[in-house]
């Protein structure tokens, strides 16, 4: 299957190399067992907080959303199990099952990102950034855990074993004692599939990760309001190497990026500092509201 991005790919792959290593409810889950796979997502989002170990605080990580599409256990073929006809707006459409890692983006060799990157690319020395394997097969192999017990209990579909080995290979039927292996059929995506790489904005990349639409929520004490879907883009607008960053230059329309980031730093301060002038001016004059600033997660 084509990769839609490979006008940008050898552009990312330029500019960030994952071959190298650094030193330091109702739902109902995916099926357990093993399945034919594509990689249709990966997306980066930026530097957030992360949730604390153990009870103690962990720095902020820049992460990333690694996403499997699941088709079932036969090759070439999609099993009803894993992808279903839904009915959406009066117009009926295919789903399947995907599965979502979130990871903290680091090449440390005991990095779950680092790891991940080596099953799936095992036995490959060609391939040095996520990106460049969107759209391909894989075989994943699905492990349930519950969480809970009696009515609160909620199990989980994960794509890693009891020690959090990551159960991905390529989709090869390996024959050992011959020494060789049939490329397994894979078939073709069912949704869309989306990239973006926080040191390689575009356009075609910024639109494959923005979702239309808003949802309704409920707050704590029962209070309806309306969110907005566009989750991604908010939460990489909202990240904390947001200003200054590629990304902010990209949205904000500039042409051109300094090789150093230092540079782009300086860029946004002088462009703040006459706005700072104007306020000293004219105390009375009202404030104009921070668009930015009103973007939070969805």
């Amino acid at each position: 299957m084509t990769n839609p991005f490979s006008n940008v790919i050898d552009q990312i792959s330029e500019v960030v190399d994952h071959t190298q290593t650094s030193t330091g409810s109702s739902f109902t889950p995916t099926p357990e067992g093993a399945s034919i796979a594509r990689l249709v997502d990966y997306i980066e989002v930026g530097v957030h907080p992360q949730k604390p170990y153990l009870g103690k605080p962990k720095p902020d990580a820049a992460g990333a959303y690694v996403t499997f599409e699941l088709y079932g256990p036969k090759p070439g073929q999609y099993s009803e199990d894993y992808v279903k006809e839904i009915e959406v707006d009066g117009t009926k459409r295919r789903v399947a099952e995907r599965i979502t890692i979130p990871l903290v983006i680091s090449l440390n060799e005991k990095a779950k990102f680092k790891k991940l990157f080596k099953k799936m690319t095992y036995g490959r020395d060609n391939i040095t950034h996520y990106s460049q394997m969107l759209g391909e097969g894989f075989v994943v192999v699905v492990k349930h855990n519950v969480v809970g017990e009696g009515k609160d209990a909620k199990t989980y579909a994960n794509i890693t074993d009891e020690d959090g080995t990551f159960l991905v290979k390529s989709p090869y039927k390996v024959d050992e004692l011959a020494g060789t292996q049939e490329p397994l059929d894979v078939p073709e995506a069912v949704g869309n599939m989306r990239l973006f790489v926080w040191d390689v904005p575009t356009k075609e990349t910024w639109d494959s990760i923005f979702i239309d639409g808003e949802r309704e929520t409920k707050d704590d004490k029962g209070n309806v309001k309306q969110v907005s879907k566009n989750w991604l883009q908010n939460m990489i607008k909202d990240s904390k190497n947001f200003e200054g960053s590629p990304v902010q230059a990209f949205i904000e329309g500039s042409t051109t990026l300094p090789e150093n980031p230092d540079e782009l730093k300086e860029e946004v301060k002088e462009e703040k500092a006459p706005k700072k002038e104007a306020k000293k001016q004219s105390k009375k004059e009202p404030e104009q509201d921070d668009a930015l600033a009103a973007l939070g997660l969805a």
